[in-house]
């Protein structure tokens, strides 16, 4: 049996068995023209600067204000340091 790559599930031929070369390149070759055919093409005359949010979208990013993680990152840290000092006692 062969194995199939992860992401297109091509045809993966083991070392150790024989396999027909041109029927399994034909067979990928069909997998890869498919896969192709069907991303998203590229739009002429749009590039990456151009907005295509709406402007209510557009707004609400506007809007959005940083936040404080302070005492998370703080809570997150006497955590830490508590993990830690019970490894240390369970060590001994």
């Amino acid at each position: 049996m062969p194995e199939y790559t992860n992401n297109y599930n091509l045809i993966k031929p083991k070392k150790s068995e024989n396999y027909d070369i041109e029927e399994v390149t034909r067979k990928n070759m069909d997998i890869i023209d498919t896969q192709l055919f069907n991303k998203q093409q590229k739009e002429i005359g749009k590039g990456l600067s151009t907005n295509d949010f709406t402007d209510q979208y557009k707004n609400k990013l506007n809007g959005l204000k940083n936040y404080n993680d302070t005492n998370i990152k703080n809570r997150l840290s006497n955590v830490e340091k508590n993990l830690y000092q019970m490894k240390k006692i369970s060590r001994k």
